[in-house]
């Protein structure tokens, strides 16, 4: 793992701008950039992974980021070359976060050698100091039991209530949809959560609470759902992940949002998510994990959890306000050092903050890095969401690709005019690559982390490395399609899906088709326009930094064509322009017209031209040293993806 270095970009000083002109009417990889909801990841910064050991090590071998790590790694069947590096950050997903301290690494620390410390600890939680007194750790028979008695010692507690934890699903009768709304009649058993899963029925899958709209918290009264439809009144029930807390009474303080919370059952990394009937008092809350709590149990609540995580085998403090608000320092006191609870024996924090805004979270990683291609989420995000992300990759001039990985059943279903996808289409928003996955709930998007890894794969040092995202498989990853119908709906609605092919004697587990959003259409052209972008951008920054001066004339037009020269050389012997395709008569008259003189008849012929007008630049560009015309275009050529041909006996 590495950390990110910020950087100015450096199309502030040079600027490549892809584009394409459509049929009708140097050591660069495209990494991965994977958002997830993991805490393990800092708030506010990206993590650089070299293998899928790294990551497995980092998350735990378990989690779904080691799956996607796993896939994204191995690659495509016979390719050349392997991802470089594997990017995440923390989205703040669903909830706002906590802010939390986390401590080096005590995987060298025995059980006998932690039982011998005591001391004191202070640390800053929400700008106020929680001081303990004497913490002695003598009688810790585990390292978890140890986090116990440094949350105690830290008495950083804010209400002490007597109640229970019940697991957040609902069943209920007199239900019925319509459009997006919700109506609850009666409830049998349990609470209706924001964030469950509505079935039952008719109803379309993949459909979630929103949020409520009125009546009695949790139980009957109107919701929002997530998929507009009509479901004629009858038994419904919900799932969540997270569980309800019945508090019946309060011995101390009052209860709020985002207080974490502690027992003797009570799992670790529990807080209050939000209030349902409770204020403060007695009443219900939603709590963040689905667990089950007996009653007449004590639960404390307040700023400060600590518990201990043996993946990465260190101390965890959380602080208790979600969102912007929560803050939190480094410890200091007697116990600090021998925890590593200081920056200096590697202690890392980590700031509360809001539900991530997906055009100012990506903004804020562009801060950081430009060193990505492929946006993936490791969960779903909601519909607005998605196209918001999406939008955020068409304004970023072809710079990245957003993977729309799915497992909702209108992808299926012709024509779709619910998906996010098929607004992303309506949109017009450039560089989509919608992927319909439904092994998404039960194996993670590895479908997604498989799409990211081809573009990773791609070989643009290679003589002949160009590969489509067509045809590309991976042994070991399941096909998620075998249906011809749904194939022909999916490839319909814009998808691509991991599919098996059969001929009569073999059967063929391989991506299809291939395409995109936009005017690009396809992942492999898209793909090569942002290889190209920043390859001739990197060759113009060489030219600007090692030469004296470029001036605005000849002399100026053939040192910028002799910077690009060699750009252009690899990129031809790669794939990524072909010569010998004939262009229709709109394409030459736009080419032609968009220099001002034939060039169509050598883009014919060898598949590209580069041109340099220096000599051309008006005087009152030349005065503020601004940029001459360059434009760079080539013919793609696409590929051939479908074969129908004839056999016939002759008699």
């Amino acid at each position: 793992m590495s950390a990110i270095i910020q950087s100015i970009p450096a199309s502030a000083i040079v600027q490549w701008n892809p584009s394409v002109i459509g049929a009708g009417g140097a050591g660069f990889q495209l990494n991965g950039l994977f958002l997830t909801t993991s805490y393990r990841i800092p708030i506010g910064t990206v993590q650089s992974f070299p293998t899928a050991a790294a990551v497995a090590t980092f998350f735990g071998s378990l989690s779904t980021e080691a799956a996607m790590a796993t896939v994204y790694f191995l690659g495509p069947n016979n390719s050349t070359i392997k991802p470089g590096a594997m990017l995440f950050a923390q989205y703040p997903w669903a909830v706002p976060v906590s802010a939390y301290l986390q401590s080096g690494s005590l995987v060298g620390l025995t059980l006998a050698q932690l039982q011998a410390l005591s001391g004191n600890l202070t640390i800053t939680i929400d700008g106020e100091a929680f001081t303990s007194g004497t913490i002695n750790l003598g009688g810790a028979t585990s390292f978890s039991s140890a986090a116990s008695l440094i949350q105690t010692g830290l008495a950083a507690n804010e209400a002490t209530v007597v109640g229970s934890i019940a697991v957040g699903n609902w069943t209920g009768n007199q239900t019925a949809i319509a459009g997006t709304t919700l109506t609850i009649g009666n409830t049998t058993t349990g609470y209706i959560l924001p964030g469950a899963t509505v079935s039952g029925g008719n109803v379309t899958a993949g459909t979630t609470i929103v949020n409520q709209l009125n009546g009695t918290p949790g139980t009957t009264g109107n919701y929002t759902v997530s998929i507009s439809q009509t479901q004629a009144a009858g038994n419904l029930s919900t799932s969540s992940p997270e569980g309800v807390m019945t508090v019946a009474s309060v011995s101390v303080g009052t209860l709020g949002a985002g207080q974490n919370l502690s027992g003797a059952t009570v799992l670790p990394g529990s807080y209050i998510a939000g209030l349902l009937s409770g204020t403060g008092g007695t009443g219900t809350y939603i709590v963040n994990q689905a667990q089950t709590v007996a009653g007449n149990t004590t639960i404390s609540a307040g700023d400060a959890a600590v518990t201990y995580d043996s993946t990465s085998g260190a101390f965890l403090i959380n602080g208790g306000t979600l969102g912007g608000n929560g803050t939190i320092g480094y410890a200091t006191g007697t116990l600090a050092t021998p925890l590593k609870l200081t920056q200096a024996t590697g202690a890392i924090t980590s700031q509360g903050a809001a539900i991530g805004v997906p055009a100012t979270f990506m903004n804020a990683i562009v801060a950081q890095t430009q060193n990505w291609f492929s946006l993936v989420t490791g969960f779903e995000p909601v519909t607005a969401d998605k196209v918001a992300f999406a939008s955020w990759v068409n304004g970023q001039d072809d710079d990245y690709q957003y993977i729309d990985g799915t497992a909702t059943a209108a992808a299926t279903i012709t024509p779709d005019t619910t998906s996010a996808l098929a607004t992303i289409i309506a949109d017009g928003y450039s560089g989509t690559l919608g992927i319909y996955d439904p092994n998404i709930a039960t194996s993670g998007p590895l479908v997604s982390a498989f799409a990211a890894s081809w573009a990773a794969c791609l070989n643009f040092n290679a003589v002949n490395g160009r590969s489509t995202l067509f045809g590309r498989s991976q042994t070991g990853l399941p096909a998620g399609v075998n249906n011809a119908q749904t194939a022909a709906n999916l490839k319909a609605n814009g998808y691509n899906y991991y599919g098996a092919f059969g001929t009569a004697n073999q059967t063929f587990t391989i991506l299809n088709n291939g395409q995109i959003t936009g005017p690009f259409l396809w992942a492999d052209s898209y793909a090569n326009a942002a290889y190209i972008k920043n390859a001739l951008q990197l060759a113009m920054m060489e030219l600007l930094t090692s030469v004296g001066i470029i001036p605005y004339n000849a002399a100026g037009d053939a040192l910028i064509e002799q910077g690009c020269a060699s750009t252009i050389q690899q990129f031809g012997a790669y794939g990524g322009f072909q010569g010998g395709v004939a262009l229709s008569a709109l394409q030459v008259a736009e080419v032609n017209a968009l220099v001002g003189f034939d060039v169509a008849t050598t883009l014919q012929t060898r598949g590209w031209y580069l041109l340099s007008d220096a000599a051309g630049t008006p005087a009152n560009v030349r005065a503020a040293r601004g940029s001459p015309y360059i434009v760079f275009l080539y013919c793609d050529g696409e590929s051939v993806q479908m074969v129908t041909g004839a056999s016939i006996a002759i008699q």
